[in-house]
């Protein structure tokens, strides 16, 4: 039994397609990962942008009063804000946002739109100091919403949780589509090498011997689509470093994409064992 080859079941010709189709799943798998990286790098710049910014947004309407502002209104609510941002000591700059006034759908209408101030503050300013604020400014303008710091960094991590679940489910479903496929391309050549099973049992082999013939078969395939996969990814991810803003640490990424490619073939050779066992569990 030493001397047999998985060559016995299945010729080399029939290792192409686990060839392709590893390859192709793991360039799948790399470029998820490289999805989870880039939405770290990408929060963690928004994180930064943020840390010192704070948002008002000046209503278009009273709250008191539940009543439409006009146009003029809301100037003068913004003028007041102005002046009292241009004083305030942790104030080193404001952008002001305007958006054009939209008229309601089939009505004459019209209702102005809200103003945002972005409010750059004091990297070092005192604790509590954006409370301070925006309490001064609640009571010149009452009609005003705040998003602080503390709201960006919710909604940033929000996002970049349902983006790196949404990256982490496709990795699970290509795992779990090669295993299928793999699962079936076994089952065929199980099926269309009966005889040769049968013999090579006789000769001495059992289930899990035959198993390790079928993981020595796929094991080639494998290599080669890891390396494949490798260059193309590589390929790819130089160039896509220099088009878009986003810092990659590339030496953990490289790490995360060979324990990555590693796991799937370690994981394709325990789906090759245990389906060759099982389908063999009945050899006399």
């Amino acid at each position: 039994m030493s001397r047999l080859s998985s060559r016995h079941i299945l010729p080399l010709a029939s290792s192409i397609p686990i060839a392709v189709l590893s390859g192709f799943m793991m360039v799948l798998c790399g470029f998820c990962l490289l999805g989870l990286f880039g939405i770290q790098s990408i929060t963690q710049n928004w994180l930064s942008e943020t840390q010192d910014k704070l948002t008002i947004e000046v209503l278009a309407y009273d709250k008191d009063i539940i009543a439409v502002l006009d146009q003029a209104q809301l100037d003068t609510a913004l003028i007041k804000i102005e002046k009292y941002l241009d004083n305030d000591p942790i104030v080193t700059s404001i952008d002001i946002q305007r958006f054009e006034t939209q008229p309601l759908i089939d009505s004459d209408l019209t209702i102005p739109a809200p103003i945002f101030v972005v409010v750059n503050l004091l990297k070092n300013r005192i604790d509590n100091a954006e409370d301070r604020l925006m309490a001064n400014i609640t009571n010149l303008v009452p009609n005003t919403n705040f998003k602080t710091i503390q709201n960006w960094e919710r909604d940033i991590n929000q996002t970049a949780t349902t983006l790196k679940v949404t990256f982490g489910g496709l990795t699970l479903c290509i795992l779990i589509v090669t295993g299928v496929i793999l699962i079936g391309f076994i089952k065929g050549h199980l099926k269309s090498n009966d005889q040769t099973i049968q013999i090579i049992h006789l000769m001495g082999a059992d289930s899990s011997k035959i198993a390790a013939l079928f993981q020595k078969f796929t094991f080639i395939p494998l290599i080669l689509g890891l390396i494949s996969s490798i260059i193309i990814i590589s390929s790819v991810f130089t160039p896509a470093l220099l088009l878009i803003d986003v810092n990659i640490d590339v030496f953990a990424f490289s790490i995360a994409l060979l324990i990555t490619n590693i796991t799937f073939i370690a994981l394709c050779q325990i789906v090759t064992y245990i389906t060759v066992t099982h389908e063999l569990r009945n050899l006399p």
